[in-house]
This record gives structure tokens, sequence and C-alpha cells, in this order.
């Protein structure tokens, strides 16, 4: 959040973070809106914290399950 409020300090108009899997299993962007959101891939990264690749899907998709813009890679199988 220090670098989002900088943003907002500076006059910034835009802010663009990539959100792991991790702040999205430990709400660490909860209250966050997002103007959109953008899924590239999803691959076998942080298999030590998630422990399963069927877990890993789970949480990167849990971040686009509500109604707000979306920008998916059509070419990745493991989007929902």
């Amino acid at each position: 959040y220090r670098h989002i409020y900088q943003a907002v300090e500076a006059g910034c108009e835009y802010f663009i973070m990539e959100v792991s899997s991790h702040a999205i299993a430990q709400e660490r962007i909860e209250g966050l809106d997002f103007e959109l959101k953008i899924l590239t891939n999803i691959t076998q990264d942080h298999l030590d914290y998630h422990k399963t690749m069927g877990e890993y899907i789970k949480v990167k998709n849990s971040f686009f399950a509500d109604d707000g813009k979306k920008l998916i890679n059509r070419d990745e199988s493991k989007a929902s």
C-alpha cells in the first residue's frame, strides 16, 4: 500500500500492479478496487506455497470471479 499512497501523493492518475497468488490467498489486496484485471498465464509458480496445481489454479482464478472488467488470455486453458 505504501507505493499506492506515494503514487496518489505524487498526483498519479493510474497505478498498475502485479498481483501474486500469495497476495490473493493471504487477502493482501482486500479493499482495493481494480479498473481492469489481466490474466496472462497460469504456470507452475509457487507450488511450494499452494502445494498442488489445482489449488494454485483455484486461487488465481478466484481473483477474476467478480463482475469487473477483465482481459483474459484465452490461449490459457487453465483460466476459468
